[in-house]
């Protein structure tokens, strides 16, 4: 799914040496909230956490940033423990200095600030997080490097400089944070950081969340394919609204009327019966590799209130199918497309830093496909950013995706286990279930995730 980080009004805000691209519609731009950040330890920090987060605070001593990156990233990015990987390096590099909170700071300037709703999208965070704009707290209640958060900044931003203060908070022994179990030696700061994107949404007061594509067709003969194409949408404002939902595929468009009370939420579906363009006739289907093309369509969905844009969500998609069955020994197969698979599989894990730009990522994928494999799992965290699932779509790649088998160990969480493991707790569970549900919803419109 291809995710907008920082989406405007054109001209109305810049981040200071931030990179931007236009998209299909002209009524707004996509800027990544990426440079110009200044990470630095809260151990050299002798003001208020308000000064920290105002116009003016000047730390003593800073590392400039490029996000994502935990805190090891941004060291590493600044030319220190280059030569972790040498010897015994890594287990000299000094761990106290990563038990105390860090901050990541940036400012960020706002031509004219109009009457907009703006929020601040974290897609992850580890292990905690203080959120600041402008001296004033937004949120100090940010938890899990799984679960991926929107806060209201609306009231708090101002025309002309503004200021972003987080403040990170490490995991504790007992935190289910991020960790490579088995995979890899722990990283010295256990990757606390900032280590997915952070943007600045802006819409006119409806906003568009959780895009889903639902193929379905008969086996055998395929000639149609039916879509259905659901997505949430909120209304952030204190009035009530009558949205427009358009839905464009291909060359045509679809809108639906909808009726909003102040602060209320939908779901909309659309699917063959609404819009005759939603049933593909001799659609292309996504096949892994080494059995066929692995094809993708796009569709986005646009929401507008009194004929003015609001906000627009968009993804790729694949037409396939994946069922189970079991062999005559008991064993667990898998079918895409009514065919069986011969599963050729291998391992993935993350740089132990977090560090895996874009282009090492294809490279890594293009190696899986000239190996003729057809699978990767994955254990426990998932990449820094969607690059890695963009590439096995495009690849036909299948992704196995799942929690590390021995997170919740003793040996490596520090909580007593018996035949519930470790999360035992009405908030553990809650706080690790809606984790799994944001991740779910991030990952499942990519054909690649198995």
């Amino acid at each position: 799914m291809k995710k907008l980080l920082f989406r405007l009004a054109v001209g109305a805000v810049a981040i200071l040496g931030c990179q931007c691209g236009s998209r299909q519609s002209t009524d707004f731009q996509e800027f990544k909230v990426e440079h110009r950040w200044k990470v630095f330890s809260s151990a050299g920090v002798s003001v208020s956490d308000s000064l920290v987060a105002s116009f003016g605070y000047v730390p003593t001593k800073a590392f400039d940033a490029v996000l994502p990156a935990t805190v090891m990233g941004v060291l590493r990015q600044n030319g220190l423990y280059a030569d972790a990987f040498v010897g015994d390096n890594l287990a000299r590099i000094d761990t106290a200095q990563f038990r105390v909170a860090w901050w990541y700071r940036s400012e960020f300037k706002i031509d004219t600030l109009d009457d907009g709703f703006y929020e601040l999208d974290f897609e992850g965070i580890n292990y905690k997080a203080e959120v600041w704009i402008n001296g004033k707290l937004v949120d100090n209640t940010l938890e899990s490097p799984y679960r991926r958060f929107q806060l209201d900044v609306s009231h708090l931003l101002k025309s002309g400089v503004n200021v972003l203060a987080v403040k990170i908070l490490p995991p504790q022994k007992s935190d289910l944070s991020i960790g490579f179990v088995d995979w890899n030696p722990p990283a010295p700061d256990l990757n606390m950081g900032i280590w997915r994107p952070v943007g600045l949404h802006k819409t006119r007061g409806v906003r568009l969340r959780n895009l889903f594509v639902e193929s379905d067709f008969e086996l055998g003969s395929i000639k149609t394919a039916s879509l259905r194409v659901g997505v949430d949408v909120e209304n952030l404002s204190a009035e009530s609204r009558e949205v427009s939902v358009s839905l464009l595929f291909g060359k045509q468009v679809f809108a639906r009327k909808v009726s909003l009370l102040p602060g209320d939420k939908t779901r909309v579906f659309l699917d063959a019966t609404d819009f005759g363009a939603l049933r593909i006739v001799s659609p292309k289907l996504w096949w892994p590799n080494g059995m066929g093309a692995p094809n993708l369509y796009h569709l986005a969905v646009t929401a507008a209130v009194d004929g003015v844009f609001s906000d627009r969500v968009e993804t790729d998609f694949g037409v396939r199918k994946i069922e189970q069955y079991l062999t005559p020994t008991g064993d667990k197969g898998w079918k895409v497309n009514g065919e069986k698979v011969l599963v050729k599989g291998a391992g993935w894990v993350d740089d132990l830093f977090l560090t895996n730009d874009s282009t090492k990522v294809q490279a890594q994928v293009a190696y899986a496909k000239h190996m003729n494999l057809n699978l990767i799992r994955l254990e426990g965290f998932w990449g820094s950013t969607g690059a890695l699932y963009d590439y096995a779509d495009r690849n036909g790649i299948l992704l196995m995706v799942g929690w590390s088998c021995q997170w919740e160990w003793n040996a490596y969480c520090h909580r007593p286990e018996d035949q519930y493991i470790a999360i035992r707790t009405p908030e553990d569970m809650a706080l690790q279930t809606q984790g799994y549900i944001d991740q779910v919803l991030w990952l499942r419109n990519h054909p690649s995730v198995l």
